[in-house]
């Protein structure tokens, strides 16, 4: 089964309306959700994180997921590259922001191991970020799942 459609018959299994942590996986990749809220039109999303499920390395190239992740609230940028270590920090690009706060998308991508994605807040008064719930629709979640194992290739 496509893990688009594990995760949505898994989704279906649990009541909505409440937050919900969801893993699925096939022979390549395993992905997991973690949602504060969801319902048949979209959820809060707080993670998604995809992780390696053989002994090679993913095939997730920064510049890719820069390049067909584009239908988030920002555009993705590469942060940061460590070669050595197969690691790029994506984020929003540019962030939004609105008063004393900036919010954005932050990709931690280690090709060794899998990618981490979230939105975060930075609050300027405060001088730190918290992770924060990204809206998105049941549409926008699929896609970014099946793009993202997909790239993982």
């Amino acid at each position: 089964m496509h893990l688009v459609q594990e995760l949505n018959q898994r989704l279906r299994e649990v009541p909505s309306d409440q937050a919900v942590a969801v893993r699925v996986s096939d022979d390549r990749v395993g992905i997991e959700l973690r949602l504060s809220d969801w319902n048949r039109l979209g959820c809060l999303l707080e993670r998604l994180t995809l992780d390696r499920r053989c002994r090679d390395q993913l095939s997730l190239d920064p510049t890719k997921i820069v390049g067909e992740i584009t239908y988030l609230e920002e555009s993705l940028a590469i942060i940061e590259t460590e070669i050595e270590s197969d690691r790029a920090v994506l984020r929003s690009s540019p962030p939004r922001i609105n008063g004393n706060s900036t919010s954005f998308f932050e990709v931690d991508l280690n090709r060794r191991q899998g990618l981490s994605l979230r939105r975060y807040n930075y609050d300027c008064a405060l001088g730190e970020r918290f992770p924060v719930a990204a809206p998105l629709s049941n549409a926008t979640l699929e896609r970014l799942i099946s793009d993202l194992s997909r790239l993982a290739g």
